[in-house]
């Protein structure tokens, strides 16, 4: 009996998907590598957490192979 007064107590009477939603992690998303040492970090930051650099970069795209049709 003392544990569901302590329960009530502490936990508002709120359905039970309020209360899985207040705990869900947020996404991490990724912005563009940082200038200096190429790791890439969240968007949230306004500065590299390895090197403290400022500066991002446009994402290295693997050079094609295609050949041209003459």
């Amino acid at each position: 009996m003392a544990n569901e007064i302590t329960n009530s107590a502490t936990a508002p009477n709120l359905p039970f998907e309020a209360h899985c939603t207040s705990f869900r992690p947020k996404p991490i998303r990724y912005g563009l590598p940082c200038a200096k040492c190429h790791t890439y970090y969240s968007a949230d930051l306004s500065v590299c957490p390895i090197c403290n650099c400022r500066e991002r970069v446009s994402a290295r795209v693997a050079p094609s192979n295609t050949r041209a049709a003459f």
